[in-house]
């Protein structure tokens, strides 16, 4: 309705700023670090309703989803970013989604996680020994 012909809209169309995929995921990031996950997170899902595979915006997506409380959100999100083919975040991710599934109540899916983390021996096995051990 702001057109008066195809050929005007056509015009105003190629002249409209489109901002760069490096460029929008380095201010949706900016918020992250300014513990703005509503932010972050409104600025993720615009990613991942073009780029819904996106290993980058699933962790971090999932990571304010966990930070929000969101937590079956987070669970969905953090486990595609686990098992996703490029595996740049699946260890942090799991140990992230194995924290959503306890706090779904998903007990047993929680141990077993933290379990197959601690065997793993990476980063986060301590933090899983320790919860484990609370538990």
């Amino acid at each position: 309705a702001r057109f008066t012909n195809a050929a005007e809209r056509d015009q105003a169309q190629a002249q409209e700023r489109r901002m760069p995929y490096l460029h929008f995921m380095d201010q949706a990031l900016e918020k992250f670090v300014r513990n703005d996950h509503k932010g972050c997170l409104e600025d993720l899902r615009i990613v991942l309703d073009r780029y819904p595979d996106d290993v980058n915006a699933l962790f971090y997506a999932g990571l304010c989803c966990y930070n929000l409380g969101l937590n079956d959100r987070a669970e969905r999100l953090l486990d595609r970013a686990a098992k996703h083919t490029y595996q740049v975040f699946n260890e942090e991710a799991d140990w992230y989604h194995a924290l959503a599934l306890d706090r779904l109540g998903r007990k047993d899916e929680a141990r077993s996680a933290m379990v197959r983390i601690m065997q793993a021996k990476g980063f986060y096995a301590a933090h899983a020994a320790a919860t484990i051990a609370r538990q």
